[in-house]
């Protein structure tokens, strides 16, 4: 998560570049990287608990058959 805070910051500050002013947080670079951290909460969360179903169902379907 660091790393892509890091890459956000680093994306923004290339596009701010041609503007020429000093470094501001805007509210819309705030949205922009709680959007990106919610989506890859999202991912993360959804992905550990899909790993965790699959291995809750495996015995079952494997006692089964």
């Amino acid at each position: 998560m660091p790393c892509s805070f890091a890459a956000v910051l680093a994306l923004y500050f290339i596009w701010d570049l041609p503007r020429r002013r000093p470094f501001v947080l805007s509210a819309s670079m705030i949205m922009i990287e709680f959007v990106y951290m919610l989506l890859t909460f999202l991912y993360f969360h959804l992905k550990e608990k899909a790993a965790a179903g699959a291995m809750r169902f495996q015995p079952s379907i494997a006692w089964i058959g």
